[in-house]
C-alpha cells in the first residue's frame, strides 16, 4: 500500500468521478484506476462502487479514509519540518524499516516542538544494507540492529537501547487466550518472517531460535501491513520488537496481541553506525540527543554514551 494509492482514492471520493479525479490529477484514466484497483486487491476489500455515472465509496472505505487522513496529517507535518533548514543543515541518515516507521517521525515532531528545524533525508532499509551505506558514505549515520559481523574497520557502533521480541498472533491461533506460549509451541504454528530473518540469520535472537529448529515460515513479506493482515485474518504468528506493534491499531482493537516465549529470551540491540573517517557534526550529535529522549520516554532504559 502506497500513500498515492490513498491519496487516488481521497480524489475520486471528492470528485465522485475515475476519469475528472484523473484528468484533475494530470494521470492517465487507466493508471488512475488501476493503482484503486491493485489497492482494492491488497486490502481485499471493495472500496469504490462504480457505475456509469460515476463512483461512490463503499462503508469501509470511509472507514479507511478516516485513519488515511490522519496519515496525511502527519506526512504534511513531516514534510514541513524536514522543508525548514533555518537552524542546520540536512541530516543524511540510513534507519531501518521498523523504526523509520514508528519511532523517527516521533524524534522529529519533538525537534520541531523545540524549534530545531533540519532538513533529513532519511533512507529506509534493512540493517544488512545500512553497514555497507554507511562504511561508502552514502549515508553519514545509520540507525540498525546490530550485527557484529557486518562491522567493518571503518565503522564504529554506539548501542541506544534492546527490546525485546515478542510473538503476535491473532483471534485463529490456537493460543489466543494464552498470555506467553512455549517456544515448541511458536514453532508448531506457521510463521510469517518480516524480510530475511531466517534466511540470513544475521541477529542473534533468530540463530537462537534456529538453534532449536526452523520455523515453519509459510511466507516472506517486506511489507509490516501485509504481515499484520496476515496475522489478523488467518493462523499466523510472526516475532516482532515490542516498539514496532506497541500503539497498532489492531492490537488497541483487541484484534491481534502479544504473548511472551516463556522459555526463552529473545531480544535484540539497536544503535547508530558511523564512518570513523568522518567527524560528526553537531547537528547529528543533537539529533541523536532527542532521539534518546524519545526512547526514554517510550520507557527503554537507554545506554549512556561513553
Amino acid at each position: 500500500m502506497k500513500l498515492e494509492q490513498l491519496h487516488y482514492l481521497k480524489e475520486a471520493i471528492r470528485y465522485r468521478s475515475l476519469s475528472i479525479a484523473a484528468r484533475e490529477n494530470f494521470i492517465s484514466q487507466p493508471s488512475f484506476s488501476a493503482a484503486i484497483t491493485n489497492l482494492e486487491k491488497e486490502l481485499g476489500a471493495k472500496l469504490l462502487n462504480r457505475s456509469n455515472r460515476g463512483c461512490t465509496p463503499t462503508d469501509i472505505c470511509m472507514e479507511i479514509m478516516d485513519k488515511a487522513d490522519v496519515i496525511f496529517a502527519m506526512v504534511e507535518e513531516i514534510e514541513l519540518l524536514a522543508s525548514n533548514s533555518s537552524y542546520c543543515e540536512t541530516i543524511n541518515i540510513a534507519v531501518v524499516l521498523s523504526i523509520c516507521e514508528e519511532i523517527l517521525p516521533q524524534v522529529l515532531l519533538e525537534m520541531e516542538g523545540a524549534k530545531v528545524f533540519c532538513k533529513v533525508a532519511a533512507a529506509s532499509l534493512e540493517s544488512e544494507a545500512i553497514y555497507p551505506r554507511v562504511a561508502s558514505g552514502s549515508s553519514v549515520l545509520g540507525i540498525v540492529a546490530y550485527i557484529p559481523k557486518l562491522l567493518t574497520a571503518d565503522l564504529k557502533y554506539t548501542p541506544l537501547f534492546e527490546d525485546e521480541y515478542v510473538l503476535y498472533i491473532g483471534h485463529q491461533s490456537p493460543f489466543w487466550e494464552q498470555g506467553s506460549v512455549s517456544l515448541e509451541q511458536m514453532l508448531s504454528q506457521p510463521y510469517i518472517a518480516l524480510g530475511d530473518d531466517f534466511v540470513t540469520p544475521n541477529s542473534d535472537w533468530a540463530k537462537d531460535i534456529l538453534a532449536f529448529s526452523m520455523p515453519k515460515v509459510e511466507s516472506q513479506v517486506s511489507n509490516l501491513n501485509t504481515l499484520k493482515k496476515m496475522i489478523i485474518n488467518g493462523p499466523y504468528v510472526s516475532l516482532l520488537p515490542r516498539f514496532m506493534v506497541a500503539d497498532d491499531i489492531y492490537v488497541k482493537s483487541n484484534l491481534m496481541k502479544p504473548v511472551r516465549i516463556d522459555d526463552i529470551y529473545l531480544s535484540a540491540q539497536f544503535g547508530y553506525i558511523e564512518n570513523t573517517r568522518y567527524k560528526l557534526t553537531k547537528n547529528y550529535t543533537v539529533f541523536l540527543d532527542y532521539f534518546r529522549k524519545i526512547l526514554t520516554r517510550l520507557g527503554y532504559t537507554v545506554y549512556k554514551t561513553v
